[in-house]
């Protein structure tokens, strides 16, 4: 082991990369590209209206569109294309559900969102879809574990840059997420509608979260929380998720890791260690470095 730490101090320091292998979610570093960015807490929300697949006003009874919501169009950005509802900001507790009378569940009903989702507005409660974005900072590094607790009656989630959307340029790229990490439905037969998705997230990284939540008729509601690599549970993200402006260029963040030679024929992540090195800045940094065992003969070392 000490002639593995001593490799890492002295042969090959810092090799920067958004690569897989590190086992890191890819995510962004906003702060050095512009020290002076203004951080927002909170996710914002853009609420819409869901359709109906037929509705007669008459006798305020409609058929429900347990189709649409399922589809990579409407996913993807066709959810744009219907009735703005209103929108948020600030929001650092998903969690909400609510019930009315039994015998309503094919009608429009109006009504408000717990104060938690900062929409003092009345919107149709009974039918309606949203969209939350934000950046999740983590505080520490190791696996984070994301579970949707509860879903009625449909929610997606993909986290990290490429993912749920890129490095800052949200706006840009926030309708083609490219992985549902994420992915929920309710059914009479489990009507937790639960999923569960563990990352591995990196301390003081910002990492995109694109939350699509859609309620087609009836009752509805929707749990989103996480447990951090300590084991302990979070219903809120209160100091966790952050919004800012886009930037002019993309901030992907970047995960420091070097080789080590070893007498396998694989190369493979052995661990990771805290240790000072040379950033891509060429600033002296104290950070988790990921160390990669590379077979003999593959070796690329640097002196510094």
């Amino acid at each position: 082991m000490n002639s593995l730490l001593l490799l890492l101090w002295t042969v090959v320091t810092a090799v920067f990369a958004q690569s897989t292998n590190s086992g890191y979610l890819p995510g962004c570093d906003p702060v050095s590209l512009n020290p002076s960015l203004v951080l927002r807490e909170g996710f914002d929300i853009t609420y819409y209206n869901y359709p109906w697949r037929s509705y007669n006003y008459q006798i305020n009874r409609g058929v429900p569109d347990r189709v649409t919501y399922l589809t990579s169009e409407y996913i993807n950005g066709g959810y744009a294309n219907y009735e703005r509802l209103g929108s948020s900001t600030g929001v650092t507790n998903l969690t909400f559900r609510y019930t009315f009378g039994e015998g309503r569940g094919r009608e429009i009903v109006q009504g408000t969102l717990p104060d938690n989702y900062h929409l003092p507005q009345t919107i149709n409660i009974s039918n309606f879809a949203y969209l939350a974005t934000g950046y999740f900072r983590a505080d520490q590094d190791g696996v984070y574990n994301f579970t949707l607790d509860f879903v009625d009656d449909f929610a997606v989630a993909s986290f990290g840059s490429g993912r749920a959307f890129t490095c800052c340029n949200e706006q840009r790229s926030l309708t083609n997420p490219t992985e549902f990490q994420l992915n929920a439905t309710w059914s009479r037969s489990a009507p937790e509608g639960r999923s569960s998705a563990p990352v591995r997230l990196q301390r003081g990284v910002y990492y995109p979260v694109r939350l699509f939540y859609v309620n087609t008729n009836n009752w509805g509601g929707i749990s989103l929380t996480y447990t951090d690599p300590s084991g302990q549970h979070h219903d809120v993200f209160e100091n966790s998720v952050f919004q800012f402006n886009d930037q002019d260029e993309s901030c992907p963040a970047q995960i420091a890791t070097t080789t080590v030679p070893y007498d396998g024929s694989e190369t493979v992540t052995a661990y990771t260690t805290l240790s000072t090195y040379t950033n891509s800045l060429n600033e002296e940094t104290t950070g988790e470095v990921v160390v990669i065992n590379t077979p003999y003969g593959h070796l690329t070392t640097h002196y510094y």
